[in-house]
């Protein structure tokens, strides 16, 4: 068994160093075909290539050895390298050069054909302009989640294209959906051109660098805005002989807190409304607002206030059944044709009114009618006001005149206009 081990090894050295003798020390000369990727050299700045054919085919011949040996380098046939060089090719218009494929070798070998001998090369040149990177933002954070202002690293990019493409750029972006984000996040992310390009124009265009970092703190609870305030509800009426001026708010803008689903449907902040049957004078109200749900606070530091502005506006009362008198003699028999009552209609600020309505006594309000020196028949007498009221006040007194008969009488007696109404007795209604 372990002689038979020994012959294993022995033959395997005799098979190595044949092997070593027919391809090293003979090495005799064979052909060999391959495929290399084109190297451009000395291309212009600002320049843009677009070769028609990115690899050729070049058949070598050597030694076997030679070809041994080059293979065993880091890049294979690293030996025959096919070159393009763009040395004084004109880079400030847009064209086609057609230029040779050089190739070098090393290691003794020898280019026998190079396939193909000469290469299309579209030389186009470039401009490069700097762009912010916009964030593209959809959807909302969950209730409950808030997520700081996300930022970007690096938060401008290089695009470099040829000119008529350049134009056509508007902006840079990267997309962030917000409904996806339920922790913070730091993500790289693809930039894209907006508008977005062809695939034919695409290929012009670097973007450097081609990615961005964004980063989005998330925290919990609820977004913030600035809502104006409602214009005020006012409920109820003012007291006779006021009225709403003008109102201020202060101030009309506030800060809240609240769920995103109720916060994004509020354009407006209500508040609760305002009884008006209370105030006499000039008032300042707070204002609480009303919230959708608990969610929901006030951030702003002052609470909002509303002030009122009243005035005094005339008014006008009506006095009825104004008892009408006359002073007669004995041997008179007085008669109203229509009435033996008046009504009066009074016009002005409540505070000028309100004397004369509290202390009225409507049996001497108009003059008694003196018809003594008056003889037998039909007159008519102009009803006159017994007191001068203010200049604040308009009144107005109706009959401003009545008709009364006079007659005389055969026996002595007290005469009292008699009508058709004091027949009967007349209750008393100062018609307020």
């Amino acid at each position: 068994m372990k002689r038979n081990v020994w012959l294993c090894f022995f033959s395997i050295l005799l098979a190595c160093l044949a092997w070593i003798h027919v391809n090293i020390i003979v090495s005799p000369r064979v052909k060999r075909e391959v495929t290399s990727q084109l190297v451009f050299k000395n291309i212009p700045p600002n320049v843009r290539i677009k070769p028609l054919e990115q690899k050729v085919r070049v058949k070598l011949e050597g030694g076997r050895k030679h070809f041994i040996f080059s293979t065993m380098s880091y890049d294979s046939y690293l030996s025959a390298t096919p070159t393009v060089d763009l040395l004084g090719v004109p880079a400030t218009i847009r064209d086609t050069f057609i230029l040779p494929v050089n190739v070098f070798v090393t290691n003794e070998l020898e280019v026998t054909q190079t396939i193909p001998t000469e290469i299309s090369v579209e030389v186009i040149p470039v401009a490069t302009l700097t762009f912010d990177v916009n964030i593209i933002s959809e959807g909302e954070m969950r209730d409950g989640l808030l997520a700081d202002p996300p930022v970007l690293s690096p938060a401008k990019v290089d695009v470099s294209a040829p000119l008529e493409i350049l134009t056509k750029i508007q902006s840079c972006e990267v997309s962030l959906s917000y409904s996806e984000i339920s922790n913070s996040i730091s993500e790289s992310r693809e930039i894209r051109i907006s508008p977005l390009l062809n695939e034919e124009n695409k290929e012009y265009v670097t973007i450097t660098p081609p990615r961005t970092n964004i980063a989005v703190a998330v925290r919990k609870g609820y977004p913030q805005r600035v809502l104006p305030l409602a214009k005020p509800v006012f409920t109820g009426e003012l007291p006779e002989g006021k009225n709403l001026k003008s109102w201020e708010m202060s101030p009309q803008y506030v800060e809240i807190s609240g769920s995103t689903k109720h916060l994004n449907k509020i354009r407006t902040l209500v508040t609760e409304p305002v009884d008006l049957s209370n105030f006499t004078e000039d008032v300042t109200v707070p204002l609480k607002p009303l919230f959708p749900d608990h969610t929901f606070e006030l951030i702003s530091t002052s609470t909002p206030i509303l002030q009122l502005f009243l005035e005094d506006i005339p008014v006008t009362k009506q006095i009825a059944q104004i008892p009408v008198t006359a002073l007669s003699s004995p041997q008179q028999r007085i008669t109203f044709k229509d009435s033996n009552h008046a009504s009066l209609e009074i016009k002005g600020l409540m505070k000028d009114l309100n004397p004369i309505i509290n202390h009225l006594d409507k049996s001497k309000l108009i003059k008694p009618l003196s018809l003594k020196e008056l003889a037998p028949g039909t007159h008519k007498i102009k009803l006159e006001l017994n007191s001068d009221f203010s200049n604040n006040i308009e009144f107005a007194l109706t009959p401003e005149f009545v008709t009364c008969d006079i007659s005389l009488v055969e026996q002595h007696e007290t005469t009292i206009p008699e009508t058709k109404e004091n027949k009967e007795p007349q209750k008393e209604d100062n018609g307020l």
